[in-house]
């Protein structure tokens, strides 16, 4: 699509005397018969209320019922200290490659670990469970060598890892 436009610029009069008036020829177009279209039908409009009509009123807002959290949950707590943040991540890691053993134990390990993050030591504290619960802790503990995510600075060396089946209420 290509767009034309036309400027009109008006001229002096000087120009307009100068030059002899001719007249143009007539053109005369044959007249053709166009066939008309049918009259649409008027698109119907929507009338407003009338001025002495009151306006409607808006309901009062719906009262919503308070929701109750006193069926025993705790209060979420979150934790911005990159040393908790990273035992956190720690013990959640070594868990995930525990086999928890169906039995009510707790065993405390003691872990040191280098500043590449690689466990030189694991060692129990304290064990009341059987001889199958401290070989699935050993097991688990074998399993992670080295820990992808770099320490953060004032990591202590030596932490504990409590492993139990036990619900934390």
């Amino acid at each position: 699509m290509q767009t034309l436009s036309v400027v009109l610029v008006p001229k002096s009069k000087t120009e307009e005397v100068a030059k002899p008036k001719m007249e143009q020829p007539r053109i005369e177009t044959p007249q053709v018969a166009v066939p008309t279209k049918q009259p649409q039908a008027a698109p119907q409009t929507v009338q407003s209320p009338s001025p002495s009509a009151a306006p409607a009123v808006a309901p009062p807002p719906a009262e919503m019922p308070s929701i109750n959290f006193s069926d025993g949950a705790k209060e979420v707590q979150t934790i911005t200290d990159p040393i908790q943040l990273y035992k956190a991540y720690l013990e959640s890691y070594i868990k995930s490659q525990w086999n928890t053993p169906q039995s009510d134990y707790e065993t405390f390990v003691e872990i040191s670990i280098t500043p590449e993050g690689k466990i030189s030591q694991a060692e129990i504290i304290s064990n009341n469970g059987d001889a199958n619960w401290t070989k699935s802790i050993n097991d688990a503990l074998t399993k992670v060598k080295v820990l992808s995510r770099p320490i953060p600075k004032g990591f202590p060396p030596r932490f504990q890892i409590r492993f139990d089946t036990a619900i934390a209420m």
